[in-house]
C-alpha cells in the first residue's frame, strides 16, 4: 500500500511524498514538473514517468526513454556545469536502475528512489535553466 501526502520536503516544495508500507520503509519522491517551462516539463515526463513505472524486464525501456529525454533537454538549454551535472546524474541512477530491472535484483524500490531523487534535483536545476538559441528561435522560450 502506498500513502501519499503533498507537503515541502527539504525546502523543496517541488516534491511529493510517498511512504511504501511494507517491512522495509523507502520513502519515494515523485519529481513534480509544475515549477518548469512547459517545454521542458513535457520532454521530462516520459523519463519520470518511466522510472515510477518500470517494473523486471521494462531496463531497455527505460533507458531508450532516459536517453531521448535528456538528449530532448539538452537540445533546448544553454548547459551550466552544475545543470549538466546533475543531468548526468539523473541518467546514471536511471541507467542503474534500468540494468537492475534487467538483471531482476532484489534492490530495485531502492534504486527507483536514488533515480526519483536525481530526477527530483535535475528539476531544480532545470528552474535556473535558460532556452538556447534554436529553441528561443522556434518560439519555445520561456
Amino acid at each position: 500500500m502506498v500513502s501519499t501526502k503533498v507537503e515541502p520536503v527539504a525546502g523543496r516544495p517541488a516534491l511529493v511524498r510517498h511512504r511504501l508500507t511494507r517491512t522495509t520503509r523507502i520513502t519515494l519522491y515523485t519529481p513534480r514538473t509544475d515549477s518548469l517551462p512547459s517545454t521542458l516539463a513535457i520532454g521530462l515526463r516520459p523519463w519520470i514517468s518511466a522510472v515510477e513505472t518500470a517494473t523486471n524486464g521494462m531496463g531497455e525501456h527505460l533507458f531508450a526513454a532516459a536517453a531521448s529525454a535528456s538528449a530532448g533537454i539538452r537540445r533546448r538549454i544553454i548547459p551550466t556545469p552544475l545543470l549538466d551535472h546533475a543531468l548526468v546524474q539523473a541518467r546514471m541512477a536511471t541507467d542503474v536502475l534500468a540494468s537492475a530491472l534487467d538483471e531482476r535484483r532484489a534492490d530495485i524500490e531502492r534504486l527507483r528512489a536514488d533515480a526519483s531523487a536525481a530526477l527530483s534535483e535535475l528539476i531544480v536545476w532545470l528552474q535556473e535553466a535558460e532556452p538556447d538559441a534554436v529553441t528561443r528561435e522556434l518560439g519555445l522560450g520561456w
